[in-house]
């Protein structure tokens, strides 16, 4: 291009416009600590690198873990670190959410002045248990002195802990031994099959299938004066038998009289305890009649540990399926997933009932991530494989605020406390094989609206617009909180 301006000659070359990619730059300790950013599980770059490099430093010194003594500096932020960074929280009553913000990272730094001083901070987990040490403690120097900190607190609560045991917690070595000499003592554990003083896999599935069948909570966490905690110490339970698959034989059509119709009488709830069965499941979707809807939410909340209800407290009961199984077409899975799956029902308790509170039968509802991948959408990466994973809430009892949060531009609800659930590893859309095996915390599975057409969330509890409003209405309508369950029903690709 060319041309002629007072006299003057110019040319140009044109030259075409290249796409500019934006990438969010990974956060450094420097940002952190001004408050501007916060590492947390799934965070990569040279921060979490910096991050590893000063938990070694404690983990070196303090050996609070029998089975960590040293982190990978990887530049990852994954489960070990995680831990690491749980056990400060804890361990110094700290926020116990797993980010490292300002205070966290403050205090991280605090505790390396020390040792770099020679101070000994003591604190409970600061030494290990079962090991012998003699450290001195100069108390004109240590920042914790003053607090009338000792090494070894005493024991608490009515299993005797001096700490947390369960998913992403210090577990302390002689804690862990209380909680599985207790889960032996209730069968769900036995003697020869864990590792004594290690929170294995046997240990975290007899806790699983304890809090399944004799406690409202998943969080697969004993606190020091919990309810899990105080069912653990009591009186052994006894465990819940296995249900047989249930057969239903047909109703021959009458003889005689054809033009009166006999209702079907239920004998009492028992003739209902078939339908929930343990660990979260059930054997159908809500009855199509309100008073059969009101005896099945009695049922559920039984196999939840919730019975009686507590008077006036607002229950939202969800039942959704399964997850397809792997063996569908891609179609068939996605179909589902962009699909309401689930019934959401509102109760409140009053005396020994419940009482439904939907004006026109359940809601439209889902529970399932309804995006094959997250990799967008914010999820952590917690497998390091560059992707999102998806969470899928674990069936159990959850505690929601009624105090709504303004979150992507709609009102939502959001848990007092970190859920627990599964995640997409291998982003197909479903929870399956390994998916199965691994329970993470997660803050973020909110319960809110969706179009009518189908859920659009990327995992959280949706709630069809249509009914979203009264929804909102009736669990509002009771105390701060309202108690969410979530159970779940086999596969049978029903959609609505």
């Amino acid at each position: 291009m060319s041309g002629n301006f007072n006299g003057a000659t110019w040319s140009s070359t044109f030259v075409e416009p290249q796409q500019v990619v934006y990438r969010r730059q990974p956060a450094s300790l420097e940002q952190v600590k001004a408050g501007l950013a916060t590492l947390g599980l799934g965070a990569t770059g040279p921060g979490v690198a910096a991050l590893q490099a000063k938990l070694n430093i404690l983990l070196e010194h303090y050996k609070p873990f029998d089975d960590l003594s040293k982190l990978v500096v990887d530049s990852d932020l994954g489960q070990l670190t995680y831990r690491g960074v749980w056990w400060v929280q804890e361990t110094f009553g700290l926020k116990l959410d797993g980010l490292v913000g300002p205070e966290t990272l403050g205090k991280i730094d605090e505790l390396i002045s020390g040792i770099e001083a020679g101070r000994s901070i003591n604190k409970d987990v600061a030494v290990r248990t079962n090991v012998t040490t003699d450290r001195s403690i100069d108390r004109a120097t240590d920042p914790l002195a003053s607090r009338g900190t000792t090494r070894n607190p005493a024991p608490k609560g009515p299993l005797g802990l001096t700490g947390r045991v369960g998913l992403s917690c210090a577990n302390r070595s002689n804690d862990v031994v209380a909680v599985q000499r207790a889960l032996v003592k209730h069968e769900y554990l036995k003697a020869d099959e864990f590792d004594k003083g290690v929170f294995d896999e046997a240990t975290q599935k007899a806790l699983r299938a304890f809090q399944s069948e004799q406690t409202p909570w998943r969080d697969l966490r004993v606190d020091i004066g919990g309810d899990t905690a105080k069912m653990l110490a009591g009186p052994k339970v006894d465990r819940l038998p296995v249900l047989e698959p249930i057969s239903v034989r047909p109703i021959p059509p009458p003889v005689a009289a054809p033009e009166i119709s006999v209702p079907i009488q239920l004998t009492g709830i028992s003739a209902m305890e078939n339908f929930a069965a343990r660990n979260g499941r059930v054997t159908g979707r809500f009855a199509g009649d309100k008073k059969l809807r009101e005896q099945q939410a009695q049922v559920i909340l039984k196999s939840q540990g919730l019975w009686p209800p507590v008077e006036g407290r607002v229950y939202a009961i969800q039942i959704d399926q399964d997850t397809p199984p792997s063996g569908l077409s891609w179609k068939e899975r996605k179909a589902f997933l962009r699909s309401y799956t689930g019934q959401m029902v509102v109760f409140q308790g009053k005396g020994q009932s419940l009482v439904e509170m939907n004006h026109k039968g359940p809601f439209r509802s889902a529970s399932h991530p309804s995006e094959a991948t997250a990799r967008d959408s914010g999820t952590p990466d917690v497998n390091s494989d560059g992707k999102g994973d998806v969470a899928h809430l674990a069936p159990g009892a959850y505690e929601y605020s009624t105090t709504m949060r303004r979150l992507r531009k709609s009102d939502r609800f959001v848990s007092v406390r970190d859920v627990i659930a599964n995640r997409d590893l291998n982003q197909d859309g479903v929870i399956s094989g390994a998916d199965e095996q691994e329970l993470f915390p997660s803050a973020g599975l909110q319960i809110h609206g969706g179009p009518e057409r189908h859920p659009d969330s990327a995992g959280c509890q949706s709630v069809s617009n249509e009914g979203y409003g009264e929804f909102t209405q009736l669990v509002r309508s009771g105390a701060e909180t309202f108690t969410y369950v979530l159970v779940r029903c086999p596969y049978d690709g029903w959609t609505h």
